[in-house]
């Protein structure tokens, strides 16, 4: 009777199942006794005594048995209002963002692993490049594996020799299992001892020792076989493209694999910003892969993703780049036309290279059937999709990279900018929130906080996110955006802080070889916005004066945000001058949905500048069209548009808007950012 009624009452409040278990198994051990003591004894007012020993005028068995029923019904009933309490009540509370972030983050997901960077035990640390190298493959391998969920190297690298525990990193990264490991090359041999540990009860599930001689195809059947063990373990179904995948043998020669790692590990750079001078040095290695080993598919196809990658990170405009970076590609895709990694530099070609998003995205999307759960393909996916204008693409792409790499902050940072364009600032403030919830001192996760906070209009709030911490000597971005806030500052409360702001601007690290005054660009919009006009223009006549003699006053053109063609007119006042640099825009500028959003205001504001407001408002129009009516925030703390304030089509913008946010807030309370 108690299990039918337990059943039915559990049941309904949703109950977890070990409570009903539990209730089983006590009523199951309890029954041989309960039914001996009633048997055997009776509960008397002068207490238990034998049933034997008990008059029957005198008993009150009746009595007792209701009272014990009254007691059996208060407790089940106090059992099933904790229940209503944890089913109903508990489910109704409400988590910050941050919370709600970590939550999802933190959510396990089945056949899952993180595998944590190896230690590298080799008497040389020069053999670091060796250690990182192989863990890199063995998580290549992994991520072709479509029945697993393999967390990415830049969300493990922050774990490397931790003493945190094992359940602790499980629960951070949302993962099932853990893999520690460890490197040793030394003479002729390498040994690699791995273990996979269950990510919640911190056990050991399988280890192994491998001890062998040091040859490229053992390295290569050592990762192979941990893949395979690994597999096992989280009982993965691999399908005959994996085990083909698994078989590949990519070099013969372990001096092509070694050069090969060094040049890889020399691109690493692009998970934490690129490092410019790496990645200029990386085509060497990979030419030292493939003189040692010319069939080497591979290192080709890195040779071309490390051109691209100097290309596009150093503003280059040299156009033997890019057809060196064909050459390789073309015998890239001879050797392994299926590789991912030929795939990943295809896309990277057609990219950085050649602005050609239709074609990049097709060599994306085949990477993605090789490799579904590389994490870099999805990031590569998500950046295209944007620059295509497939705006929803982009959110799904976003969310399978994250999955899969939750700790990427640049990654997080640049999503969490782009969304905020379509002022969706609550998603990119919950974002960058939680990377500063991460590591409160990164660049990006304070840059990117105030760069939201501008977007919306509130340079005050932004200048005070980036007051909160102590830059580093090379957070350009960092000083980029506190001499925008800083400009912006209400009330001319900017005008006696913008020196000191533009006297700490690294202008090494500014000025590129394609946009060489980036530098006093800033300077010269900086100025013109605290009310500075003639100190502005000055800067802009001596700008003008160094550019006019050049063969190539833009080496960028339209491709990069540090000054565009038409930024220098515009601050001029150049009518004639912007109204070519427009013309030659729309004549020649490559489309770029996402990046267009950026152009289309700047030629606005240079349009506002030289006087023809209408025109001005044209591209205005034709930012909001694509981003929606929240980019009036942004254009309401904009300078360029301070003499048109009372225009009829500014306060048209500014009606649309606030229809816009009264919506908005009758949809949810409180106010974003409150």
């Amino acid at each position: 009777m108690l299990a039918q009624v337990a059943e039915l009452a559990l049941d309904t409040f949703n109950a977890p199942d070990w409570v009903m278990q539990t209730l089983l198994l006590v009523l199951a051990l309890g029954l041989p006794l309960a039914v001996f003591f009633a048997w055997a004894f009776e509960l008397t007012p002068e207490g238990i005594k034998k049933e034997k020993d008990v008059d029957r005028s005198e008993s009150i068995t009746p009595k007792t048995g209701r009272k014990l029923d009254r007691v059996i019904i208060g407790v089940l009933a106090i059992a099933l209002a904790y229940f209503i309490w944890e089913s109903r009540l508990a489910d109704e509370s409400t988590a910050t963002p941050v919370e709600a972030q970590t939550d999802a983050a933190n959510a396990i997901i089945d056949k899952s692993i993180a595998v944590l960077p190896f230690s590298n035990r080799s008497p040389n640390p020069e053999d670091a490049f060796f250690t990182e190298g192989v863990h890199d493959d063995l998580l290549t391998h992994l991520s072709k594996i479509g029945d697993m969920h393999v967390i990415s190297r830049t969300s493990v690298l922050g774990f490397a020799g931790t003493e945190r525990k094992i359940p602790d990193i499980a629960r951070e990264l949302g993962v099932a299992t853990i893999m520690e490991g460890a490197v040793q090359r030394a003479g002729n041999r390498v040994r690699i001892n791995v273990q996979l540990i269950d990510g919640v009860t911190d056990q050991h599930l399988w280890a192994e020792i491998y001890d062998r001689e040091l040859t490229v195809d053992n390295v290569f059947d050592i990762q192979s076989e941990i893949t395979l063990a690994i597999a096992a373990a989280l009982e993965a179904v691999l399908t005959p493209e994996d085990q083909a995948t698994l078989a590949d043998r990519p070099t013969q020669s372990l001096a092509a694999y070694d050069a090969y790692l060094r040049g890889m590990a020399l691109l690493r750079g692009e998970a934490n910003h690129f490092n410019q001078g790496k990645v200029a040095q990386a085509p060497a290695a990979f030419d030292a892969a493939i003189a040692a080993d010319p069939d080497f598919g591979i290192a080709y196809a890195g040779k071309a993703r490390a051109l691209m990658y100097d290309l596009w990170v150093n503003g280059l405009t040299d156009k033997r780049i890019i057809e060196e970076a064909r050459r390789n590609l073309d015998r890239a895709r001879t050797l392994a036309p299926n590789a991912v990694e030929t795939l990943i530099a295809e896309g990277y070609y057609f990219y950085y290279g050649l602005l050609d998003f239709e074609r990049a995205m097709q060599f994306i999307d085949r990477a993605i059937e090789v490799a579904p759960k590389d994490a870099q393909v999805w990031k590569l996916k998500k950046f295209v999709a944007n620059r295509l204008g497939r705006f929803d693409d982009a959110d799904v792409a976003f969310n399978k990279a994250y999955s899969l790499d939750p700790l990427s902050t640049p990654y997080v940072y640049y999503h969490a900018r782009d969304i905020a364009e379509f002022g969706r600032f609550d998603e990119a403030l919950e974002l960058i929130r939680g990377i500063r919830a991460i590591d409160g001192s990164l660049e990006q996760s304070v840059d990117g906080e105030a760069q939201i906070w501008l977007m919306h209009g509130d340079p005050e709030r932004a200048c005070e996110v980036l007051d909160s911490v102590t830059p580093e000597p090379d957070w350009n971005y960092y000083y980029i955006t506190r001499v925008n806030c800083v400009a912006l500052l209400p009330d001319d409360g900017g005008k006696h802080l913008i020196d000191e702001a533009l006297a700490a601007v690294p202008t090494e690290l500014i000025n590129q070889a394609g946009y060489p005054e980036a530098a006093e660009m800033l300077k010269a919009f900086a100025l013109e916005a605290v009310g500075r006009k003639e100190e502005s223009r000055a800067v802009a006549l001596a700008i003008a004066e160094r550019i006019s003699e050049s063969n190539n006053p833009y080496p960028q053109g339209w491709l990069q945000p540090a000054y565009l063609p038409i930024d220098l007119p515009g601050l001029l006042g150049d009518l004639d001058g912007v109204r070519a640099a427009a013309r030659d825009y729309e004549q020649n500028a490559a489309p770029d949905a996402i990046y267009d959003l950026l152009r289309h205001q700047a030629i606005a504001d240079a349009f506002a500048r030289a006087g023809d407001p209408d025109t001005a408002f044209d591209y205005v129009d034709r930012v909001i069209e694509v981003a929606g009516p929240p980019r009036y925030l942004a254009l309401s703390i904009n300078s360029a548009f301070d003499d048109v304030r009372d225009h009829p089509r500014y306060l048209a913008l500014q009606a649309k808007y606030e229809v816009w946010a009264a919506n908005q807030d009758a949809r949810s309370a409180p106010r974003w950012g409150e």
